[in-house]
């Protein structure tokens, strides 16, 4: 034995020991003692066995016997700490049984004197019992009036108040209710006069359609929903007049064809006519014929390139004139086009927006999934975990997807 071994207690054990009796703690102390003494150097010899291979017999028997010893040892020690373990319950057993009894009768005596005293109290409190059913009742009615008006105001907030304050608090909630009503009853007012410009304007818009380019420039961009009934007859018959100044241009454009192409027709009689005399003055006039038929001719062509030069430019006026119709023709039918591929665009982006709230709380939901990690021992507990975290996360991808596709 080492009898100079200096015996250091875990922590636990000496913070215990503290708060014993002293003997007690030195009934302890003597039993650690012949522990300690006895092993204090089996460790260090355990941890010096260095088994060299499978044919170190002697290394492993002598391991064998430490194992022994140790085993023995602390089977020898249980039953000694098992011995002064029963001594202590038994008379933890007696202590808890006399203190039961204690328990009982302080209880018996509780349950006689509350009752006489609870009895007692009751009577003596019945002003305040009085004044307290008085105060529920009249809380009970001010949340009745309270709630005609506004549901979530707590009762905290006026069950305290003095009946003239209540009274003022009610009225400031009752007209804040009465406000908030007219101002629906005014959005709602505004809404169907909203509802019905937009269908006045779309009717008159698309009776209009088919006389579309004879609407005044002013006009065009005008909300027809928002014009009097006078002011929309004005328009009609600034439409009715344009159209028949525009017919009217059409008629005057055929006419002036139609007489130009008489005059053509009666010049190149003039013409023939003409042409016929001079053969004629040339046959009597031979002498002349060639140099007047010369002078003649070219008279005749001068004539001929004037009359198709005035042909060409009456022509390209016409073309030009219909190819500019043609054009705002085809400016405003494009402009039609782009407004309803616009309010088109506008409409699929507002039902895009009124989703968005609900696909961002469905995504801050799924976002709240997580899984916590642990640090297992086996590989197996640690391949499920695996296998589980990756189904998880595939589960949230699969989530947004879905999501996403609202």
């Amino acid at each position: 034995m080492n009898e100079n071994l200096v015996i250091i207690l875990p922590p636990e054990v000496s913070e215990l020991a503290k708060q014993v009796k002293p003997e007690k703690q030195q009934e302890v102390n003597n039993v650690l003692n012949q522990i300690f003494t006895k092993t204090s150097e089996w460790k260090k010899q355990v941890e010096a066995i260095e088994i060299k291979g499978i044919d170190d017999k002697t290394s492993i028997r002598l391991a064998e016997t430490y194992y022994k010893n140790a085993k023995d040892t602390r089977l020898e020690f249980e039953k000694i700490f098992d011995c002064k373990r029963e001594e202590v319950g038994q008379l933890k057993r007696e202590y808890d049984l006399e203190d039961k009894l204690w328990l009982k009768s302080k209880q018996t005596m509780q349950i006689l004197l509350k009752d006489i005293q609870d009895s007692a109290r009751y009577k003596a409190d019945y002003v305040k019992r009085y004044e307290s059913e008085q105060k529920e009742l009249k809380t009970l009615q001010r949340i009745t009036q309270v709630q005609k008006f506004n549901s979530e105001i707590e009762m905290t907030e006026f069950e305290n108040m003095s009946d003239e304050m209540f009274t003022i608090f009610l009225s400031g909630i009752e007209k804040k209710y009465n406000d908030e009503i007219a101002e629906q009853k005014r959005l709602e007012a505004e809404k169907l006069e909203a509802e019905r410009i937009s269908k006045l304007h779309n009717d008159r818009k698309e009776s209009i359609l088919n006389d579309w380019s004879f609407l005044h420039s002013d006009y065009k961009n005008v909300n027809f929903g928002e014009i009097s009934d006078d002011n929309w007859t004005s328009i009609l018959e600034q439409i009715t007049t344009a159209k028949k100044q525009y017919e009217a241009e059409q008629e005057k454009i055929k006419q002036d064809n139609l007489r130009l192409q008489k005059e053509k027709e009666a010049k190149e009689k003039e013409i023939e006519a003409e042409r016929k005399k001079q053969a004629d003055i040339l046959a009597k006039q031979k002498s002349d014929a060639e140099a007047k038929a010369k002078i003649e001719a070219e008279k005749q062509t001068k004539i001929q390139a004037e009359l198709k030069a005035k042909a060409d430019k009456e022509r390209i006026e016409r073309e030009k004139i219909q190819a500019e119709l043609k054009a705002k023709k085809d400016a405003e039918l494009k402009a039609k086009q782009e407004a309803e591929a616009k309010a088109k665009a506008e409409k699929q982006a507002k039902e895009k927006a009124d989703k968005a709230p609900d696909k961002q709380k469905l995504t801050i939901w799924v976002n709240s999934f997580n899984l916590v990690e642990f640090n297992l021992k086996t590989d197996n507990a640690k391949s499920c975990q695996k296998v589980i975290i990756e189904k998880f996360n595939a589960f949230k991808v699969w989530a947004e997807s879905q999501i996403n596709n609202l």
